[in-house]
């Protein structure tokens, strides 16, 4: 919905569109491309990637769905050890797909207006690895968040590094024999004071 949100928002403001997305499930890269067409765009304004985002390249294992298609929460297996990707073929669960590096994706790419993370747990990996790429090229992050701890420690990497707060909506969770359990993911809007201030 990002991509096809911001893009429309931009076409109307009479700019030029790209959008860019890594996803791990493909028969969601697919229902991107299908989206993105019904909302005007085509050919060098889209660029999708099956694999999980990352700050470094490697194999993630993505759990694979009973109905294709139907669940946005699936959690990868980040760096997946050769047990684990030997064993995910004869299980049947898993797909072996790549770590993206944002840095690899973006690296052409004069700004990103907005980036929107959600990984399903490696929000904070991705931002405190690419802390200094995203000063450079991000101008509005918002963030998916999983666990008190992410969130803490994007606070922790962005208000050092000099980004606004705008909004925040903290992860809400039921308590489980004493474990917390995610019930709504929480949200965090990050303004890059460097490209976009106020």
């Amino acid at each position: 919905c990002w991509m096809n949100n911001t893009g429309v928002a931009a076409r109307s403001a009479g700019k030029a569109v790209k959008v860019i997305g890594i996803e791990g499930d493909g028969d969601h890269i697919q229902f991107a491309f299908e989206s993105l067409a019904t909302n005007g765009f085509s050919g060098p304004q889209i660029e999708l990637h099956r694999g999980i985002a990352t700050f470094e390249s490697g194999v993630a294992l993505f759990p694979k769905q009973d109905v294709p298609g139907a669940s946005w929460c699936s959690e990868p297996v980040f760096n997946a050890t050769e047990e684990q990707r030997q064993e995910a073929p004869a299980s049947g669960q898993f797909d072996e797909i790549p770590m993206v590096p944002l840095s690899e994706v973006i690296a052409s790419e004069p700004r990103i207006d907005l980036l929107h993370v959600d990984i399903q747990g490696g929000e904070a990996d991705l931002v405190e690895r690419n802390l200094a790429l995203l000063g450079q090229k991000v101008a509005y992050l918002l963030v998916g968040t999983h666990s008190k701890q992410i969130e803490g420690r994007l606070y922790q990497a962005l208000l050092t590094a000099g980004w606004h707060l705008e909004m925040e909506r903290p992860a809400i969770f039921d308590i489980v024999e004493g474990q917390p359990r995610i019930r709504v993911d929480g949200v965090q809007g990050w303004r890059n004071m460097a490209l976009l201030p106020d």
